[in-house]
């Protein structure tokens, strides 16, 4: 009857060292699975940041070239209006040459009109 008892202490130890073996296998199983997994997330969190700062990079770029834009506009809206300015004052140059080509032209008269009396 010993020998039973032994030989079922025997075996429990023996059952109870594989469990404990299956069981450290399981868990460096998972710690290799959770550090695999940690480098995939570092990989994903560097891809993630890198593209944040491209993005950032790129909505600057866009705001400055945005931002010249509207300087540019904003020139080319000025040359218009001093086009329009120095045609009005051209036009009023033509204005005031007709003006003058008339009052010659009436002087003219005048004095023709002088002259003959």
């Amino acid at each position: 009857m010993m020998d039973f008892i032994l030989r079922s202490q025997a075996d429990a130890v023996i059952r109870m060292e594989r469990w404990d073996e299956r069981m450290e296998k399981r868990m460096e199983q998972s710690e290799k699975r959770m550090e695999q997994w940690e480098e995939r997330f570092d990989k994903q969190q560097q891809k993630s940041d890198e593209a944040k700062a491209d993005i950032r990079q790129a909505a600057k770029l866009i705001h400055e070239t945005a931002r010249l834009a509207r300087n540019h506009e904003k020139r080319i809206r000025s040359l218009e209006t001093s086009k329009r300015q120095s045609a009005r004052r051209f036009e009023g140059m033509r204005d005031v040459v007709r003006i003058l080509v008339r009052l010659g032209a009436l002087e003219g008269k005048r004095l023709a009109r002088l002259e003959k009396k």
